[in-house]
């Protein structure tokens, strides 16, 4: 017999990994862009 119960473990685990990824990916962009700036601001105060 078919287990719905375990369909729905692996679909909600899955999209809670999906979900972590996309944070993760999310914050590194965000740190990317933080730290892009700063070395224009950098660059800006050496002029």
């Amino acid at each position: 017999m078919y287990d719905t119960g375990d369909a729905v473990r692996t679909a909600a685990g899955t999209a809670t990994a999906n979900s972590i990824a996309l944070v993760k990916e999310a914050a590194a962009a965000a740190a990317a862009a933080a730290a892009a700036a700063a070395a224009a601001d950098a660059a800006a105060a050496d002029k």
